[in-house]
C-alpha cells in the first residue's frame, strides 16, 4: 500500500507530503501563549497563524488546553473500518529491536489520552514516513522506525496523534487547495509535540532532528516533500524556538 493510496483513505502524512511500562500523567503548568509572538523569533504569515491558533485560551496549563480541544475517541466500529484499510501484508510484525521503539511510544500515547483508542503499526514501505489513520492507529514505516531514535520517534508519533485534532480542517485545506492553511496545521502539530515532549520531560528538539533524517532519507531516493504541502525546515526550526520558550 502506497502513501499515496493510504492518503486516498484518509491517512494524515505529516512530514512526507507526498500526495507516523505508563508513567503517571505529568500536569504542565504553563499557560499556551496570550501575546504575541517573541520579537526575536521571527515567522512568516503561516507561522504567526499558527502560534497564535493557541493564544485565545485562558486554561490554566497546556494539558486542560489539550484536553479542550481534543477530539472524542472514534467508535470502535469505525476504528474496525479504519484499520481494515491496511492490508495485513503491508503490516510488518517488529523484530525485539523494533518493540523496544514502540513500547517507548506508550507515554506519548497516554499523554495525549489515546493509550487505548490508538494503535501503532510498522508497514512495510521503502519510505520513511509516519501517518494518522481516521482515529485507529498510527502508521509508521519500517524505515523510519529503523532511521529515528527512540525519542525522535516518540516525537513524531506525538505530531501523527495531534493531526486528530485538526484532521476535518485540514482535509478540507487539502482539497480546497488551501495550501498555507495545510502548512499552517502541520505547525500546530508540531506545537502539540513539543508540549507532549516537554510534559514528558523529554526533547522536544527531537521533533526537528526527526523531520531533518526523514527529509534526508526521502530526498536521496527521490521523495521530496512537496512545498504545498509541507512548511520547510527553517519555519519548523524558528515556530519550533517560538513554542519551546513558551514551555521551558
Amino acid at each position: 500500500m502506497s502513501p499515496r493510496s493510504l492518503r486516498g483513505q484518509g491517512v494524515s502524512a505529516s512530514f512526507i507530503a507526498l500526495t507516523f511500562l505508563f508513567p503517571a500523567r505529568t500536569s504542565w503548568a504553563v499557560p499556551p501563549p496570550e501575546g504575541p509572538v517573541p520579537q526575536h523569533v521571527r515567522l512568516g504569515a503561516v507561522g504567526v497563524r499558527a502560534f497564535q491558533y493557541f493564544a485565545p485560551t485562558r486554561q490554566r496549563s497546556w494539558d486542560d488546553y489539550l484536553k479542550s480541544i481534543r477530539p472524542a475517541a472514534v467508535s470502535a466500529d469505525k476504528r474496525a473500518r479504519s484499520l481494515a484499510m491496511v492490508r495485513k501484508e503491508d503490516v510488518i510484525e517488529p523484530s525485539a529491536e523494533r518493540q523496544a521503539k514502540l513500547d517507548a511510544l506508550r507515554p506519548v500515547l497516554a499523554y495525549l489520552e489515546r493509550d487505548v483508542a490508538i494503535e501503532v503499526k510498522i508497514l512495510r514501505l521503502e519510505l520513511a514516513w509516519a501517518g494518522f489513520l481516521g482515529g485507529a492507529a498510527v502508521l509508521v514505516s519500517e524505515g523510519a522506525v529503523d532511521l529515528l531514535t527512540a525519542e525522535e520517534l516518540q516525537a513524531v508519533v506525538a505530531h501523527e496523534l495531534a493531526h486528530e485534532y485538526f484532521s476535518d480542517e485540514y482535509e478540507a485545506a487539502r482539497t480546497g487547495k488551501r495550501y498555507d492553511t495545510v502548512k499552517e496545521i502541520e505547525l500546530r502539530c508540531d506545537a502539540v509535540s513539543i508540549v507532549t515532549m516537554r510534559g514528558l520531560r523529554l526533547h522536544p528538539e527531537a521533533l526537528l532532528s526527526a523531520v531533518a533524517k526523514l527529509t534526508k532519507f526521502n530526498d536521496r531516493r527521490g521523495f521530496a516533500n512537496s512545498a504545498n504541502l509541507a512548511p520547510s525546515m527553517e519555519e519548523r526550526a524558528s515556530f519550533s524556538r517560538a513554542v519551546a520558550e513558551l514551555v521551558e
